[in-house]
């Protein structure tokens, strides 16, 4: 009779065999170390072989989930939510003065490269001009690709720290200006106040006869390392007035020729 057993149950067959030789009984026990015993016996005692086939063992986790990721080793840094890992980030940033870009999201995951690193899409159209200021483009194989798995709240990430240029102070001027000081810039500018004085405000030296306006902006944290604000030129501050002016709709002095003159374009 057969009997179906559940997949996790090992399966024991038993057959019922003549002697092969007299006088010899050959016995295949199911314990764990399945060794050979020979008993001496009669030779009309039948040849029982048990056979044990023992539960599979464990299946190896499929290749990209959360326990594959973490047994290789590869993704060494780990966090518990999103907050903690943008806290991560913004530390890191600061400590070697680098910035690290989103530039790519797929589901699950989120891929980081140095500001300084990855491809350039832009293609000059005249390569032959010189520039004030070499481009801040060096191939930096530096990188943090961040990956997100179903049924567990904690964030894998697998960075490679490995620059190929100068850290610290000496690579602030190719990081991005941050967003509040941009703002800060702007917010002067609509208040009409000249460039020069907004770049002697960032810079630390005001004029004497300021009045109210005061610097909101430091140039150091409360550590003491200089930021990014102290690399400001000119040419940033006025970059930032044409987006602004760019904003602005300017119409003819005579406003039905203006009116006509847009009717002609559309």
């Amino acid at each position: 009779m057969l009997s179906l057993l559940p997949p996790s149950r090992s399966l024991s067959l038993v057959f019922l065999l003549p002697a092969l030789h007299e006088g010899v009984h050959r016995s295949f026990h199911t314990n764990p170390t399945s060794h050979e015993e020979f008993v001496e016996g009669s030779s009309s005692k039948p040849l029982v072989s048990h056979f044990c086939i023992h539960p599979a063992p464990t299946p190896a986790p499929a290749p990209g989930s959360f326990q594959h990721n973490l047994a290789s080793g590869n993704y060494q840094q780990q966090w518990t939510s999103w907050q903690e890992l943008q806290k991560w980030l913004c530390d890191e940033q600061a400590a070697k003065a680098i910035e690290l870009c989103l530039v790519n999201t797929n589901t699950k995951s989120s891929l980081y490269t140095a500001g300084t690193g990855g491809e350039k899409e832009y293609v000059k159209a005249h390569p032959e001009w010189n520039r004030k200021h070499g481009p801040k483009q060096t191939a930096c194989k530096c990188n943090l690709v961040v990956k997100e798995y179903p049924g567990t709240f904690t964030i894998l990430g697998k960075y490679c720290d490995t620059h190929d240029h100068l850290l610290g102070d000496t690579n602030l001027p190719y990081t991005q200006i941050p967003k509040e000081t941009r703002e800060y810039i702007a917010g002067l500018l609509r208040l009409w106040v000249a460039p020069d004085h907004i770049l002697k405000l960032l810079h630390g030296g005001v004029y004497e006869d300021d009045g109210p306006l005061e610097n909101d902006l430091d140039n150091t944290d409360n550590t003491g390392v200089t930021t990014r604000a102290e690399f400001i030129e000119l040419c940033d501050i006025q970059s930032i007035q044409k987006d602004i002016e760019a904003e602005t709709v300017r119409l003819h002095p005579d406003d039905g020729e203006s009116s006509m003159l847009w009717v002609k374009q559309l």
